[in-house]
Parts: structure tokens; sequence; C-alpha cells
């Protein structure tokens, strides 16, 4: 059996094929054809974006491949904006078949008011904490997961309502729910390097040409294939496009 690379791209009646989308999804078939892995692109919604927006039916992923009698060995579910880079190793080698997970390096404040609030309402015992948090814009799993994937859809359908009244708003995101569920069940998460999933602000700062106080030049391109094996192109689509536009120029 083969590994599968997944990309929910859960497409609306005004969906647009921007660049950023099309050169994150070629980058990942480049992947698939060098290390031998099959690549899934899944478009169709299962319900309107208006009862479930679209990070949340990421919950669905498993049972889509199920469904879809899907055969593969591993998966790695990334979303559309993420740009895997050249010379990036083959991640499922390393796995050790474990669920596999970066850190998100995005706003903590953001991150531990989530983290509280869910430990608050839900989860008071739970190891979830800013240092484990991890990001579910790339991850590894397998079919021993199945129970992760399920037991997500339940909390998010049981408390999408208790959790609109807590944050004053209904977007109950995915990976939070991933990342406490993962916790109650028992998996073991695997925390993978930074460099599997490199968000703002640290993404932006990859893509800038510096010359320090002494004179030195600390050069983008040499930082770039030094340090990262995926981006994930978050923020405005100008800079994703732009950003993806150069990171088809590094072989």
């Amino acid at each position: 059996m083969k590994n599968v690379i997944v990309m929910p791209n859960f497409k609306s009646q005004n969906y647009v094929e921007r660049d950023f989308i099309k050169n994150c999804r070629q980058s990942w078939l480049n992947f698939c054809k060098k290390y031998d892995c099959n690549f899934i692109e899944i478009e169709d919604p299962i319900i309107s974006f208006d009862a479930i927006p679209p990070q949340a039916q990421k919950m669905w992923v498993y049972d889509i491949l199920e469904y879809n009698n899907v055969n593969y060995d591993q998966a790695a579910l990334v979303d559309y904006d993420t740009y895997v880079l050249p010379n990036c190793p083959n991640f499922f080698e390393t796995s050790d078949r474990k669920f596999c997970a970066v850190p998100d390096n995005g706003f903590g404040p953001q991150i531990n008011r989530l983290v509280r609030l869910f430990k608050n309402a839900w989860y008071p015992n739970s190891p979830v904490n800013w240092d484990n948090y991890f990001n579910s814009g790339f991850f590894i799993f397998n079919k021993s997961h199945d129970k992760l994937f399920k037991e997500c859809i339940s909390f998010y359908t049981n408390n999408k309502a208790e959790f609109a009244k807590l944050n004053k708003s209904d977007d109950l995101n995915d990976q939070t729910i991933f990342n406490f569920v993962l916790h109650d069940l028992g998996y073991e998460l695997k925390i993978l390097p930074r460099s599997y999933n490199v968000l703002d602000w640290h993404c932006r700062n990859f893509f800038a040409n510096y010359v320090d106080e002494k004179g030195r030049e600390i050069n983008s391109v040499d930082n770039i294939r030094d340090c990262i094996n995926i981006f994930h192109l978050t923020g405005d689509y100008e800079f994703r496009d732009n950003a993806s536009n150069f990171l088809n120029q590094i072989k």
C-alpha cells in the first residue's frame, strides 16, 4: 500500500483558483512523484459552508477516504496553502506510525485563550498547553486513528452551540478539537520539527533579505534551503501568491 497526501480544497460557488493554490498543489504532486505517494484533492464540501465552515469539514476527511474505499498505509492531511520544498525528506519514514504534527507557532495569546476555554468548559485535566498545541495544517495519521476523527466530529456537533455562547462566536475550529480529543483518547503525539509547518510570522521573515550591522548578507534563498521543509502560507492572498511564485524558483 502506498502513502497518501490528502489536500482538502472545498470549493464554493465563488471559488477562485489563485496562484498559491496551484503552486501548493504542484509542490505536493512533486513530493508524491519523488517518494511514490498518491495525491488526493477533496473538492466537494460535505455540506454548505453556512452549516459547517470549510476548516471544520476537515474533520470528515477520514470518513471521506473510507467512503471512497481509498486504500493507503499512512496519510498526511495538508492544507491547500501548504507548500512543500524540494528538499523535504519523506516524513512518512520517520513517523513511527504515530500521529505526527508540528507545534503551532502562531499568535501565542490567542492559542492560550482557546486552550483555557476548552479546559474550563470540557477538559480540566488535559495536558494540552502552548508547548504541545499543534497546528492542523499538516499532520500524519493512519487507520489506527479512526476513533480520533469520529470523536472530533462528535465533539463538534454536540458542543457547537455551547462554544458559541462561551466564545461569542461559532468558530469552533478543527485544530483545537483535534488537540484535546487526541490526548483525551490516549493517542501518542509525535512532535515534528518546526520546519514542517512554518507559519506567520516566521514564514514572512524567511522571504526577506537582510544586511546586518557588520554588512553581512542574510540571504532568503539560502535560509529557505537550509531551514524549511514545509511553508504554511497563511495571511493575505497577495502574499501567498507572491511567496509561492518565489518558491517555484528554488530548486
